[in-house]
């Protein structure tokens, strides 16, 4: 896969300077995009600069998803709005999603700017302790609604938060998706949630009234 735009030099170095942030994380793209509240296939389609740059709000909430205590540690100390020419590449080896960008000069020579590599993200069934941890999260979930927890919509970022400091146990934000997503299911048996907001806005869960 190979993508080619101009694109400030600031802008690309904080989209780097995230990269590493969430896979230091242990989160891949999609976890993020999940945590944020946007729509599937978001922090993948900026990484690859198919998409245009973060908005504030995006940065605020990718730093609140991430833990980072403030979003201007995603910038660079410069403010380089220079335009760069610059073509993204992803390929898949050995286990690993790798991701280079390269800088096309005057003269047609490429020059690489920052390469990066992480894990491909497993399914579900590899995942160590995934039906426990899945069992765990939904029993978690059941209690928050129970206790009021969704009477006001709640993002991602926050439920899962509030999860892991309720469990003293750090969940997957895959698992606690599916574990969400069971929820929102229609089920008269089911005390549920449900999904409001849109990707424009940010999706947020509450509980059915």
């Amino acid at each position: 896969m190979t993508t080619v735009k101009e694109i400030p030099a600031f802008q690309l170095e904080t989209i780097y300077r995230v990269m590493l942030k969430r896979i230091a994380k242990g989160y891949n793209a999609e976890q993020l995009t999940f945590l944020m509240g946007a729509a599937p296939g978001y922090v993948r389609d900026v990484e690859a600069l198919e998409k245009p740059f973060y908005s504030s709000d995006d940065l605020d909430s990718i730093a609140r998803a991430l833990e980072e205590s403030n979003s201007q540690s995603f910038f660079p100390l410069k403010d380089d709005e220079s335009l760069l020419n610059i073509s993204f590449h992803h390929n898949r080896h050995a286990g690993k999603d790798i991701y280079n960008y390269y800088r096309t000069d005057e003269q047609g020579e490429d020059e690489e700017m920052y390469a990066v590599k992480e894990d491909v993200a497993p399914d579900f069934d590899e995942i160590p302790g995934s039906e426990k941890s899945y069992e765990l999260a939904k029993e978690a979930v059941h209690l928050l609604i129970r206790a009021g927890y969704f009477f006001e919509a709640k993002l991602p970022y926050e439920i899962f938060h509030a999860l892991n400091r309720f469990l003293g146990y750090h969940l997957s934000p895959f698992v606690l998706h599916l574990a969400l997503i069971r929820f929102c299911e229609n089920d008269e048996h089911n005390e549920g949630l449900r999904m409001v907001g849109s990707a424009d806005n940010q999706c947020r869960y509450e509980e059915c009234q």
